[in-house]
C-alpha cells in the first residue's frame, strides 16, 4: 500500500508540473511559457543567433525567424507591415517609414485548440537611411566646413575620403568610428573628392546600417576686400573709393583664411594715401594728399587684393574768376572759376537766381534769354 500510495503521489507532482505557468517580463520581451517550451526569435534560418530585439532600414527588409510556427503581428502598421503570410516560422517585414522610432513585432503559437499556448515580443528599431543634412556640397579652398547626418540614421559612423589631395580631415582626425553625427572637413586644393558616410548599429562596426557616397566639390577662393567683417559677399568692397584728403578708411579680409603680415600690405604712392595692418582682419587707409593710390595686400597663399583710392581736398570757398558779364539777348559766355585752397579739388554746381534774365548750365556756361 505505501509503494502504490507513493507511485501516485510522484504522478500528482509530475502532472501539476507540466501545467504550472511561468510569466516572464523584461524591457524589450514579454514570453509566456509552459513547461520548458518558449518562442524564441532567430535573425539566422538555423536559429543560431537568438534576438531579443532588431533593427531595419526605412525602405528595406528585414527577415526574423522563430522556433514554432507562429502567427505574426505588428503593432504599429503606418511604419512597418508584414510582407506575404504572417503565419509560420519566419516572416518579412517591410519598413515603410522611420517616422516613429521602433515597433513591436508579435509572435503567437497555437495548439491543436486553437487556444494561445506560446508567445513572444521583440522590438525592431527603426533606422532611416544614410544621409547628410548639407544641400551645398561645396567648400571653398582653403576653408573649413561641418557635413551633419541627419537624426536617426544610425548610433555610431565612420567618414572616410577618396583622397587627401583635395580636402582633409579637422575632425575626427582620420577614418575612425564614432558616435558623432558630423563631420568636419578643410578644403587644401580645387578639385572633386568622394565622401562616403557608413552608418553602424554598434561601435564594433559588425552591424552596418547603410551608406552613402557624397561628391565633395572644392571651389576658388577668392580673396577680397570687404567694407564689413562678416565677410559676406554683399559687403565685398568695390574697385575704387573717393577720399577726402585727412579722412580714414577701413577695410576687412577673413584671417582665419587668409593670414596677412605687416609687410604684406602695400600703396602704390604713400604721397596719396598711406596704409596699415588694423588688429588681426583689417587694414587702416589714410588719405594724405590729391592723386591717386593702388592700396594693395598679399596673402599667405600668394593671392592679391587691391582697391583704388581717388583723394582730393575739399575746397573752403568757390568763386567766378570775373564779377560781371554783359550779353546781347541770346549770347553765351564761358565763364570759370577759382576754388580755395589752391590744392582743393572738385567741380561747382551752377544756378541762377533769375531765370527770366539768364539761365546757366552744368558747365558754367551762362546765355542772356530776357
Amino acid at each position: 500500500m505505501g509503494t502504490k500510495m507513493g507511485k501516485r503521489l510522484f504522478c500528482f507532482i509530475l502532472a501539476f508540473a507540466m501545467v504550472f505557468t511561468t510569466v516572464v517580463t523584461g524591457d524589450l520581451t514579454t514570453v509566456q511559457a509552459y513547461g520548458e517550451e518558449y518562442v524564441y526569435f532567430y535573425s539566422d534560418s538555423n536559429l543560431n543567433n537568438s534576438v531579443s530585439s532588431f533593427y531595419g532600414v526605412e525602405g528595406t527588409s528585414v527577415t526574423l525567424y522563430s522556433n514554432h510556427n507562429v502567427h505574426w503581428s505588428i503593432d504599429q502598421e503606418a511604419y512597418a507591415r508584414i510582407d506575404g503570410s504572417a503565419d509560420g516560422t519566419s516572416v518579412t517585414v517591410n519598413i515603410i517609414s522611420a517616422a516613429g522610432t521602433y515597433v513591436t513585432l508579435s509572435g503567437y503559437y497555437y495548439n491543436e485548440n486553437n487556444e494561445r499556448q506560446y508567445s513572444n515580443s521583440i522590438r525592431l528599431n527603426l533606422y532611416k537611411p544614410v544621409q547628410i543634412t548639407e544641400t551645398d556640397l561645396t567648400i571653398k579652398e582653403h576653408y573649413e566646413k561641418t557635413f551633419n547626418v541627419a537624426s536617426q540614421c544610425g548610433d555610431y559612423f565612420t567618414y572616410t575620403l577618396s583622397s587627401l589631395d583635395v580636402v582633409e580631415y579637422v575632425h575626427p582626425g582620420s577614418v575612425t568610428r564614432t558616435s558623432n553625427k558630423y563631420v568636419e572637413l578643410k578644403a587644401k586644393a580645387q578639385g572633386t573628392v568622394q565622401l562616403k558616410v557608413t552608418a553602424f548599429k554598434n561601435s564594433s562596426g559588425t552591424e552596418i546600417l547603410g551608406e552613402n557616397t557624397y561628391t565633395i566639390t572644392v571651389t576658388e577662393a577668392p580673396f577680397y576686400f570687404y567694407t564689413d567683417s562678416d565677410y559676406t559677399d554683399e559687403h565685398i568692397a568695390a574697385a575704387s573709393y573717393e577720399m577726402s584728403s585727412g579722412d580714414t578708411r577701413y577695410f576687412y579680409y577673413n584671417s582665419s583664411v587668409f593670414g596677412i603680415q605687416d609687410g604684406n600690405v602695400s600703396s602704390s604712392n604713400p604721397a596719396v594715401a598711406t596704409v596699415e595692418k588694423y588688429y588681426s582682419d583689417g587694414i587702416k587707409i589714410n588719405a594724405v594728399g590729391n592723386g591717386t593710390a593702388v592700396i594693395s595686400a598679399t596673402n599667405t597663399f600668394g593671392q592679391t587684393a587691391s582697391v583704388t583710392i581717388n583723394v582730393h581736398t575739399d575746397p573752403d570757398n568757390v568763386s567766378f574768376n570775373q564779377d560781371d558779364y554783359i550779353l546781347n539777348l541770346g549770347y553765351s559766355a564761358q565763364t570759370s572759376y577759382t576754388l580755395t585752397p589752391a590744392n582743393a579739388s572738385g567741380y561747382p554746381e551752377y544756378s541762377s537766381n533769375n531765370t527770366h534774365i539768364c539761365v546757366i548750365n552744368e558747365q558754367g556756361v551762362i546765355t542772356a534769354v530776357g
